[in-house]
């Protein structure tokens, strides 16, 4: 593990806990989660009582509050007897110097729209080449009626009755001249709200972001991260120095100077709202961005990850819910404005083509989305109507194949217990006690995978900011490949819990930066047509040398087939087998591993087998 978790956080313990007993007050938690300030007789209490509040100390200058479901973190006084004081000390030095492991709690009841979809409408999608007018002629239904929708997806909105959503999703499902259809699914936000009182960013650290800046800073503003959430409070003083301009726009001219059906979208769009008014009022946005990109090295506040990467807020939530169609939309407007990274840190538990589309839409022109994974992790799942009561379900988009999808780890590099668990997480990030912008020039905590999601956006924007010829999928081999693989012990290479790994924004970036190469050998230069087979054999190395174990390998070929098409790495090499189909010609062999690629041709024809290797070499 390439982590130094000594420089995470602070060793002076005797130092915080001495300016904690000092300075700090003492709080104590009633049954109803409320705190309030401890008296001097309840500061010298040594037992806790059953039915009283429950009494915490924070040490390392932190500010907490407890709850039942975390005393095992917080090592408050419990019911038994009281714990020999070096006992408690220690714990708290362990426990809370990784970070605020707070109460996790989900969306309320009451809070949650009736329907998980948006009443009163669907959206189709019409053969291809069938106009608006033709699709009202073909689907002869009454008391409905049909707007463009989005154009580019060749989607139309349905609105039909309320109520009746779902018998007209069936018939549009089975007519004939109905390509796909879906309800408009609502989404929701993934943070989980954190006492905000503790100013170290000991996330940062544990990314080892601070050396990547070493490597590349400020051209990172070259690199545009769409924030597709709440809003941004884009007069933050943290944050107003990165914000997006777009180019094309004349600012309160009432004109849509750049043609693009949108008037005066100076810095970005609000398609919750259908105007140019993208100040979040919620707060998810504003932190989410403050993490990817917030100004750094200007006496403010806090570091982003991407130290000085261009945010383009899109505002697709009113409030803590909004619709598949909004998001949609705002997914094709970053991409069509050149956003290289479109940051998602929002989801629900249902699929949508209409959704999928737009993340194709969006990855066809080059864009890499990353998507938070969930946060319906653990038990708490089962009350909560955004996990659809049910412990870890598929999150949308994060599920989606043209995500990058990440959960949420630590302070101690443990896999956060409300972060889900599938076959299709990619990589993990902090996202426990994550500390970062909030509204009104403010800092505040908050938790869940919505956090981790921008660290892994900061650090893809480092690497294109260094290598700006790079793809989007080539960026994302490097992050995954150079991941730190820290629950190995347990789940060795790629996990449902933590994919590739935590992100490792040091290593991604050096890797990047250095002269990596991949060698392919074939152990035959020539194929018979047919069952013949040859051994593809991969080499990756660093001017250090092999490239880390564990490495995930991509193989391709234009011609035969090969078997398997992913490995990794293994002392710096994988293998595959070329077999000879039937047809004759040149087979490209390619192989990406860590943003490098590297091919190989091999000759197929009619009775050869020529058992003799040959060696090509790949470059970055």
């Amino acid at each position: 593990m390439n982590h130094r978790r000594g420089d995470a956080f602070p060793t002076q313990f005797s130092n915080y806990q001495e300016r904690w007993e000092n300075t700090r007050p003492k709080v104590k938690i009633d049954q109803n989660r409320n705190a309030s300030p401890l008296t001097p007789r309840e500061i010298n209490m040594n037992h806790h009582h059953k039915g009283d509040a429950f009494l915490c100390r924070p040490v390392l200058d932190l500010g907490l509050m407890c709850s039942p479901r975390s005393l095992l973190f917080m090592a408050c006084v419990g019911n038994a007897s009281p714990l020999p004081l070096i006992i408690i000390t220690l714990a708290l030095a362990l426990a809370l110097s990784i970070g605020i492991l707070a109460d996790t709690t989900h969306a309320q009841a009451q809070n949650v729209p009736q329907t998980p979809y948006l009443p009163g409408e669907i959206w189709i999608k019409p053969s291809p080449g069938t106009s608006l007018q033709e699709t009202s002629l073909l689907l002869e239904i009454t008391n409905v009626t049909m707007e463009p929708g989005i154009p580019q997806l060749g989607w139309v909105r349905m609105t039909v009755p309320v109520g009746q959503e779902k018998d007209h999703l069936t018939k549009m499902l089975a007519h004939p001249s109905i390509q796909n259809a879906t309800l408009n699914h609502l989404a929701h936000l993934l943070e989980e709200p954190n006492d905000p009182d503790w100013l170290l960013q000991w996330n940062m650290r544990i990314i080892r972001a601070d050396e990547a800046w070493d490597i590349i800073t400020s051209t990172a503003s070259s690199v545009i991260i769409a924030v597709v959430d709440t809003g941004i409070d884009i007069a933050h003083l943290d944050l107003q120095a990165n914000i997006w301009t777009n180019p094309d726009e004349i600012p309160d001219n009432d004109l849509d100077d750049d043609g693009n059906g949108l008037i005066d979208d100076v810095h970005g769009w609000n398609f919750a709202h259908e105007n140019n008014d993208v100040v979040d009022t919620h707060g998810h946005g504003t932190h989410v961005a403050g993490i990817a990109a917030a100004a750094t090295d200007n006496s403010i506040g806090i570091a982003g990850v991407s130290w000085s990467g261009t945010i383009m807020p899109v505002r697709v939530l009113a409030g803590t819910y909004g619709d598949y169609a909004e998001i949609a939309r705002g997914v094709i407007y970053a991409a069509d404005n050149g956003a290289q990274i479109i940051n998602l840190s929002l989801g629900s538990t249902e699929p949508s083509p209409l959704l999928y589309d737009a993340l194709l839409y969006a990855r066809g022109k080059g864009a890499l989305i990353v998507a938070a994974a969930g946060n319906c992790g653990d038990s708490s799942a089962l009350n909560d109507p955004d996990c659809d009561y049910t412990i870890n379900p598929p999150f949308y988009p994060a599920a989606h194949t043209e995500t990058l999808a990440v959960g949420a780890t630590d302070g101690i590099d443990q896999w956060a217990y409300f972060s889900e668990y599938h076959d299709y997480v990619d990589l993990a990030a902090p996202g426990v006690g994550i500390y970062s912008t909030c509204l009104q020039d403010d800092y505040c905590f908050m938790q869940g995978t919505s956090m981790s999601t921008p660290h892994v956006s900061g650090v893809a924007a480092l690497i294109w900011a260094l290598r700006p010829e790079l793809s989007s999928l080539e960026v994302q081999l490097i992050m995954e490949s150079w991941a730190d693989d820290v629950n190995s012990e347990e789940y060795p290479g790629k996990d449902p819990y933590l994919g590739w790994g935590r992100i490792n924004a040091y290593q991604a970036v050096l890797n990047a930066s250095r002269g990596t190469t991949i060698t392919l050998a074939s152990s035959h230069a020539i194929l018979a047509v047919g069952p013949a087979q040859a051994i593809i054999t991969a080499t990756m190395t660093t001017e250090y040398g092999l490239a880390p174990d564990g490495t995930p390998v991509i193989f391709t070929t234009t011609l035969g087939h090969l078997s398997p098409l992913m490995s990794v790495l293994q002392d710096g090499t994988a293998t595959t087998t070329l077999t000879a189909g039937s047809t004759s010609g040149d087979a490209e062999i390619t192989v990406e591993a860590g943003g490098v690629r590297g091919t190989l041709n091999i000759h197929i024809e009619p009775g050869y087998l020529i058992p003799f290797p040959i060696i090509q070499k790949g470059a970055p």
